[in-house]
């Protein structure tokens, strides 16, 4: 992350982001880097939920059909919450 990166680390070159980093350096205070990143770290789960709405396919949720719950793994054909199975029709558990 990069406001953890710009408040935390000196800028290393090397970095394929050092100069954006740098930038920040130079526009923010260290606290105000931290605070970007507490800010960051509490809107985690939201951000997760904009990325899985944004890239479906990269995040792929397995439901169990009888009762709609989350499946324990995405590759599982059992349901734990009410324990119907799907054994055979789980697409994510063939091959591509």
């Amino acid at each position: 992350m990069q406001y953890f990166r710009a408040s935390e680390y000196p800028v290393d070159s090397r970095w394929p982001d050092s100069e954006e980093i740098q930038a920040l350096k130079d526009n923010y205070s260290v606290d105000e880097l931290r605070a970007k990143c507490r800010q960051w770290d509490e809107d985690f789960e939201r951000n997760v939920l904009l990325e899985m709405e944004k890239y479906p396919e990269k995040f792929p949720i397995n439901r169990c059909p009888e009762c709609g719950e989350v499946a324990f793994t995405p590759k599982s054909e059992r349901c734990v919450e009410c324990g119907h199975t799907w054994y055979g029709q789980n697409p994510l558990r063939k091959a591509p």
